[in-house]
C-alpha cells in the first residue's frame, strides 16, 4: 500500500471526515449476515447451491498487491513496537505519543494521531504528515477498532511494511479467514481483520 504524498498544505479537516466514515463502511448487520454462512470445517462461505471463499488472487486485486514470485511476504516479527520506535518512525518526539490500553487492545488513540496530523500540517512537516496519514489508514483497515484506537498490532504491521517493503496481502487474507473461524466457533459478532475488505 503506497504512502500518500502531499506536496502542499492540504485541508486537514476534510481528511478527518474521510477517515472516519471508512470505519463504518462495514456495518455489524453486513458482517452478521456474512458470518452466518461461514463454514469453519470447509473454510468457505456455503450458500444454497454454491460455495465461495476469498482467494489470494482476489485479495491481490482488491488491495493492488499482486503476489509476485520474488515478493517477500509479511511475517509477524514476534514483538510489538515500543513507544520510542513508533516516535522515531513517525518523525515526532517521544512525549507526543501516549500508549493506552482499552480492554485487551494496547495502542494509540486515533484522535491523538489526528491531532498530530493537524499539527504537522500547520508546521509544514509533510514527511511526518505522510507517515501519520498512512498509519491512520492502516489503523482503519487492519484490526479496525470501534474503540477509536490504532492498535500496536497495526502499527507493527506498518513498521515492517515501511522498512522492509514486504507484501502484506497473504497475512491480511489469513487473518480475515482465521477471524471468521474464531467468531463462528465462539458465536460472536465481533470479527477482526480488514473489515472494509470483507464488505467489498
Amino acid at each position: 500500500m503506497a504512502t500518500p504524498v502531499f506536496q502542499e498544505g492540504p485541508r486537514v479537516a476534510p481528511v478527518r471526515q474521510y477517515l472516519r466514515p471508512t470505519t463504518r463502511a462495514c456495518t455489524r448487520e453486513v458482517l452478521t449476515a456474512l458470518g452466518q454462512y461461514w463454514d469453519s470445517s470447509l473454510g468457505c462461505f456455503t450458500f444454497t447451491d454454491f460455495q465461495i471463499t476469498p482467494t489470494i488472487e482476489e485479495y491481490g486485486e482488491i488491495l493492488r498487491m499482486p503476489l509476485k514470485k520474488e515478493a517477500i511476504v509479511y511475517h509477524y516479527p514476534g514483538y510489538l513496537p515500543t513507544k520510542n520506535s513508533v516516535a522515531r518512525m513517525l518523525g515526532i518526539t517521544f512525549d507526543e505519543i501516549t500508549v493506552i490500553c482499552l480492554g485487551q487492545i494496547p495502542g494509540i488513540q486515533r484522535k491523538s494521531l489526528e491531532d498530530l496530523l493537524e499539527m504537522t500540517a500547520i508546521k509544514n512537516d509533510w514527511p511526518s504528515f505522510n507517515r501519520l496519514l498512512a498509519l491512520l489508514i492502516y489503523g482503519i483497515l487492519i484490526f479496525s477498532s470501534s474503540l477509536g484506537v490504532v492498535s500496536l498490532e497495526a502499527i507493527s504491521v506498518f513498521q515492517v511494511v515501511k522498512h522492509h517493503r514486504v507484501n502484506l496481502m497473504p497475512a491480511m487474507l489469513a487473518e480475515t479467514l482465521m477471524s471468521l473461524t474464531k467468531a463462528h466457533a465462539k458465536r460472536k459478532e465481533r470479527i477482526r481483520g480488514c473489515l472494509p475488505i470483507l464488505n467489498i
